[in-house]
């Protein structure tokens, strides 16, 4: 069994969080990713945006799957974006078609940059393609790969792809936010 907690996704026994915990969480995304039940499940939600409606209860469900709840025996906790990389991990392992790999790994880099530096990414969304903007934009966004993507990895990754993927986060983003900001209103 798991729950959300402060922000956390707790997993069912007090002894993997003392040390084994890391291994039944890597245990789970292998068998995730390797049941022919889950594997496409997996596959869809690495490649959504953490910004998007459908995000948290695909990340549920993956990390609740009953097929493979038999690496928790107990207890864990991990952040949803500790899930996300270790089933990533598992999931590349698996070595899934090229262009479906680089579908992921460019939302998984908007994601980064639209958490860590919204303002550049909006900056850059706002220039005109081809413009000296859009490149002193570029080389700001680039500053920030080193946090955003894996040493080694390789991604292929074009202006107009950055440009979409990064338009379409910012704007996932800041549905969240405005929905935020009218549930607090609300609220109060």
């Amino acid at each position: 069994m798991a729950a959300f907690v402060a922000g956390h996704l707790v997993c069912a026994s007090p002894v993997l969080a003392q040390g084994k915990g890391a291994a039944a969480l890597e245990g789970l995304a292998v068998c995730t990713v390797g049941h022919p039940k889950w594997r496409n499940e997996a596959s869809a939600f690495l490649s959504l945006s953490q910004f998007s409606l459908e995000y948290t209860e695909q990340l549920k469900t993956l990390a609740w799957n009953e097929e493979c709840d038999d690496h928790f025996k107990g207890m864990i906790s991990f952040t949803p974006e500790t899930f996300r990389k270790v089933l990533f991990d598992a999931w590349k392992a698996t070595r899934p078609d090229g262009e479906e790999l680089n579908v992921t790994m460019r939302q998984m880099l908007a994601d980064c940059l639209v958490l860590s530096s919204p303002e550049l990414v909006a900056g850059f969304v706002e220039t005109v393609p081809g413009s000296a903007a859009e490149e002193a934009s570029i080389a700001q966004l680039a500053q920030k790969l080193p946090s955003c993507v894996d040493q080694g990895a390789s991604l292929n990754l074009t202006k107009a792809s950055l440009r979409e993927v990064l338009t379409s986060t910012a704007a996932l983003a800041k549905e969240v936010e405005n929905s935020k900001e009218l549930k607090a209103e609300k609220d109060a």
